[in-house]
């Protein structure tokens, strides 16, 4: 795949860089001339623990602002395991950007199923740790500060904040997430006590993969757990 897509980037024109590989990652600089006439440079990265979509896939359209350009669909995850991906860096990292991101999640959260919502977001958070053991500590520990210079220069011009109110919707979805049922408690039980995974338990019945304790990001969590 590596030497696939570096001969893709050079056919496109890019300049690339010699891959960076790590575990289960993959790491492309490539370099163009923007429209401006100066150079850029993207970055493409490849995430082999997370290849498999838990809830499947959906077709979507991707969103551009060329007028020329035909309608572009493309295979992606659904928008529930999206937000549980957001959700799981909200809870173990806790960066301002999480935060944003975490508000946009409250306002759209009715649009979306969010039983499966919750499922996803506690199966990512076991790859990680024990939702058991989890708050909203990173959620706290940013500052206004944090929020001014990390987060207001992304933002357009028109677009103000008020840190309180943001770290206090954010902590709210996380502690509403946290707070686990008898099943969601047993399963985090299961794979952290005896060390393995019974996706019935998280999922009860909702349509899922059936082969999760396949999942890369499962396997390796398990393995280290064992250790």
């Amino acid at each position: 795949m590596r030497d696939a897509l570096v001969v893709l980037f050079k056919d496109l024109g890019y300049k690339v860089d010699t891959p960076v590989t790590m575990y289960a990652e993959e790491q492309f600089d490539i370099h163009f001339k923007n429209c401006g006439g100066g150079m850029d440079h993207l970055k493409f990265e490849i995430n082999y623990l997370e290849r498999m979509p838990v809830a499947g896939t959906v077709k979507g359209r991707l969103v551009h602002p060329f007028d020329d350009l035909d309608p572009v669909e493309t295979l992606t995850y659904r928008s529930e395991e999206l937000f549980a991906g957001k959700m799981r860096a909200l809870i173990v990292r806790g960066t301002p950007r999480d935060i944003y991101d975490a508000n946009l999640i409250l306002r759209t959260i009715r649009e979306i199923d969010g039983l499966l919502f919750r499922k996803l977001t506690l199966f990512y958070l076991s790859m990680y740790g024990d939702a058991r053991t989890m708050g909203t500590r990173a959620v706290e520990s940013v500052t206004d500060r944090d929020m001014q210079n990390n987060l207001v220069p992304m933002l357009s011009r028109s677009q103000s904040i008020d840190t309180a109110a943001m770290k206090a919707g954010a902590s709210s979805l996380v502690r509403d997430l946290l707070t686990l049922s008898t099943g969601e408690e047993e399963f985090f039980h299961t794979m952290y006590s005896e060390k393995r995974i019974d996706q019935d338990i998280l999922f009860e019945g909702i349509p899922v993969q059936r082969d999760l304790h396949l999942h890369p990001s499962i396997v390796w969590r398990l393995l280290s757990i064992k250790k």
